[in-house]
C-alpha cells in the first residue's frame, strides 16, 4: 500500500489534470487563444480522426488552429466522464466524454463523443502533451433548430441577465471603472429618487460616478433576490434585493433595499439600459463601531451587535 505522502501526491495529480479540460473549454467559450495554447506542452498535438480536418502540433499551430475553428463553426464543448490513469510522476492519460455545440453552413449542429489524452508534468504544471479526437464524435443536426429553440432562448438570456448584478457587485468591490462602466449600454443611466445625490447617464459618466463613490464612501454591494421579467428579444425588466454596507463620515453604515433595473440586449450582449435604487426602498442603519459598544458596554452585561 502506498504511504500516505504517495497517496496525497496521486490526489494532488488527479485534481490538477481533471482540470485541464475544464479549462481547455472555458479557453474555446472565451475565445483565448494564448490561454488554449499554454494548455499544452511546447510541443503539445492536437488530432482529429478525420483526415480532411487539420490537426496541428506545437503552441504557435495549436493557437492558429483554434483560431480558424472559432471563425469557422463557433464551437461550445462541454466535458463529462473524466477517467484519469497515473502512469508515472510526470506523466498520465485519460478519456474525456464531450459534447461539442457549434453553427455549420448556418446550421447548429451537436456532436458527442470523447478525447484521448496524454499527460505530461512540466515544471511542476500539467498539461496536455496531446488530445486527440476519436472515431466517437458525430455531427448531426441540433434539437436547437425545433420548437425547443424558444424556450433555449430564455433560458439562456434569463442567465445572461443573472450575471449582470453580480459582475456589477464585483466590479464595484474590485474598483474595476471600465468593467462597471461596461455593463451599462452606451446611453445607460444610474440614478436615485433622491434628488441631493448624483446622476449618471453614459459610461463616461457613469464610469466618474462609481469612481467617487468609491473614493466617498467604499460601498460593499450585496445583491439577492433577483425577479426578472423578459419584456421582448432584445429588452427585459428586473429587480434585485441588496445590502450595501459602507464608511460615510467616518462611521459604518448599512443600506438596504432593491434595484429596479432595465436591460437591453446589444450586439448579442445583455447591458443594463438603467439601474434605479428606489430611495423609500432604501433603508440606511448606523452601524456602532464595536470600540464604541466596547466603551459604553457595562461590565458582566452582555451586549449583542447594535445594527
Amino acid at each position: 500500500m502506498a504511504d500516505l505522502e504517495t497517496q496525497m501526491q496521486e490526489v494532488i495529480d488527479r485534481e490538477a489534470i481533471r482540470n485541464l479540460p475544464l479549462q481547455y473549454c472555458h479557453c474555446v467559450w472565451q475565445k483565448d487563444l494564448d490561454g488554449y495554447a499554454n494548455l499544452f506542452t511546447e510541443d503539445g498535438s492536437f488530432t482529429i480522426d478525420n483526415p480532411d480536418l487539420p490537426g496541428a502540433q506545437g503552441r504557435d499551430n495549436l493557437r492558429k488552429m483554434i483560431a480558424s475553428g472559432l471563425d469557422d463553426i463557433q464551437p461550445r464543448p462541454f466535458i463529462h466522464n473524466h477517467v484519469i490513469e497515473l502512469t508515472g510522476p510526470d506523466s498520465a492519460t485519460g478519456t474525456c466524454y464531450v459534447e461539442v455545440h457549434m453553427l455549420r453552413e448556418g446550421k447548429k449542429w451537436e456532436m458527442r463523443g470523447w478525447y484521448n489524452d496524454e499527460y505530461a508534468k512540466v515544471g511542476g504544471e500539467w498539461k496536455f502533451k496531446s488530445r486527440s479526437r476519436e472515431r466517437g464524435l458525430r455531427g448531426e443536426p441540433s434539437m436547437a433548430n425545433s420548437s425547443l429553440e424558444p424556450q433555449l432562448q430564455e433560458v439562456l438570456d434569463r442567465e445572461a441577465i443573472r450575471t449582470l448584478p453580480q459582475r456589477y457587485c464585483h466590479c464595484v468591490w474590485q474598483k474595476d471603472l471600465d468593467g462597471y462602466a461596461a455593463l451599462f449600454t452606451e446611453d445607460g443611466t444610474f440614478g436615485t429618487d433622491d434628488p441631493s445625490l448624483p446622476r449618471g447617464q453614459g459610461r463616461q459618466q457613469l464610469r466618474s460616478l462609481i469612481e467617487g463613490a468609491l473614493n466617498d464612501l467604499g460601498p460593499r454591494p450585496f445583491i439577492h433576490n433577483h425577479v426578472i421579467e423578459l419584456t421582448g428579444p432584445d429588452s427585459a425588466t428586473g429587480t434585485c434585493y441588496v445590502e450595501v454596507h459602507l464608511l460615510k463620515e467616518g462611521k459604518k453604515w448599512e443600506m438596504r433595499g432593491w434595484y429596479n433595473d432595465e436591460y437591453a440586449k446589444v450586439g448579442g450582449e445583455w447591458k443594463f439600459k438603467s439601474l434605479w435604487p428606489r430611495e423609500r426602498g432604501l433603508s440606511r442603519v448606523l452601524c456602532q463601531p464595536q470600540e464604541d459598544r466596547r466603551r459604553h458596554a457595562q461590565p458582566g452585561r452582555h451586549h449583542g451587535p447594535t445594527v
